[in-house]
């Protein structure tokens, strides 16, 4: 009987051995495929989670901007199915009412299994351009103007100062309640010169001793003069009320806009209206008695604006902006904020910001500034 060869047997086992080492190692490179993917499946989960998150806050700011966050409140959505969000905020309390509202806000996005979550304090600030009464070119002055509780700041030259006085709107006399930080006392701040009499008011002399132009060391008026940005202007075009019959004959007459807004728009009513004014030659005329209570009223003009009637009385409460001239051209007394491009005062004007114009939001005019993010936490991913 022939005896098997010792060799053949280990050949047989090698082979066995690579067999096997081979499914074992097939088997590993399966495995990390898959534990690749699943990576790759997470990242990508945790990727949409961290954009839903950004998403969110940035919706929840532009509801602040509609005037929405007057108090707590929360907001929810995203594309449906395994992915959502929801963003909550509520006021912090102990703020002083001469400082701009701070807000905790909460931030959660959804992605599969994929979770994100983020704290953050937000603060609503103004609009810069519509902080007080801000002209961006020269303003002149033919009769009288009382600014309460704001300065004038101007990015060209005034002429007419004797016709500019002030008055406090919160019992401190001569306070600048808008930038106290820069100037604590109210007066006319330009990057020209400013004229008094036809008189430059800073040569030789200096009949207003709290104003300041380009003869003045220290000039920073840049700091209160902007301007609104293309983007802000094509937003508020997409927020506009339509004035329906109050806009007539090129004159917007305040007293025919109701005394509040009924809800929708993704605002609430005592955010005010907000009207969009068509260039024309003549430009557009403001006109009409707003009684106090009514909501306040936003009217924004990319051309030219006329402020008055010869006629009759003017008055209400909230804000104009025109990227043109604006001509006042009967009595005016409007409590809130002035930008112009350039500024004619020829019939009596009053301009008032009130004490506590920082904690009013106003549509349209709100900025929301994150200030400060906590610590994000993620999950599942």
């Amino acid at each position: 009987m022939t005896r098997r060869q010792p060799e053949a047997g280990y050949a047989l086992l090698a082979a066995l051995v690579v067999t096997a080492l081979a499914a074992v190692f097939a088997a590993t490179g399966v495995a990390a495929v898959l534990a690749r993917q699943h990576v790759s499946a997470a990242d990508r989960r945790g990727a949409r989670a961290a954009a839903l998150e950004r998403r969110a806050l940035a919706v929840a700011c532009l509801q602040a901007r509609r005037g929405s966050w007057a108090s707590g409140g929360s907001i929810a959505g995203g594309p449906g199915g395994d992915e959502r969000w929801r963003v909550t905020w509520s006021p912090i309390s102990g703020q002083a009412a001469s400082a701009w509202p701070r807000f905790d806000v909460g931030v959660e996005a959804v992605s599969g299994v994929a979770r994100r979550s983020l704290e953050a304090v937000v603060e609503l600030r103004r609009e810069a351009f519509a902080c007080g009464q801000v002209v961006a070119g020269d303003a002149e002055f033919a009769a009288p103007a009382i600014v309460s509780g704001s300065g004038l700041y101007c990015g060209g030259s005034v002429r007419g100062r004797e016709w500019v006085s002030f008055s406090s709107a919160d019992g401190v006399p001569d306070t600048d309640g808008v930038h106290g930080d820069v100037w604590p006392s109210q007066g006319v701040h330009a990057l020209g010169g400013i004229w008094a009499r036809g008189v430059e008011s800073h040569d030789g002399s200096v009949a207003f001793p709290e104003d300041t132009d380009t003869h003045t060391a220290g000039n920073v008026v840049w700091r209160a003069v902007s301007s609104p940005t293309p983007d802000w202007m094509e937003t508020i075009g997409d927020w506009a009320d339509d004035p329906g019959g109050a806009l007539d004959a090129g004159v917007l007459r305040l007293d025919r806009v109701p005394a509040a807004r009924s809800e929708g728009a993704g605002r609430p009513p005592c955010a005010g209206f907000v009207f969009w004014l068509p260039a024309g030659d003549p430009p557009v005329r403001v006109a009409g008695v707003r009684p106090p209570g009514w909501c306040p009223v936003l009217v924004v003009s990319g051309a030219d604006l006329i402020l008055g009637d010869p006629s009759t009385d003017t008055s209400y409460a909230g804000a104009a902006v025109a990227l043109g001239r604006v001509d006042v051209d009967g009595s005016t007394s409007l409590e809130g904020s002035l930008y112009a491009g350039s500024l004619m005062v020829a019939a009596s004007f009053t301009l008032t910001v009130p004490p506590t114009w920082r904690v009013r939001p106003l549509v349209g005019l709100v900025d929301p500034v994150i200030d400060a993010i906590g610590t994000a936490t993620s999950a599942g991913n």
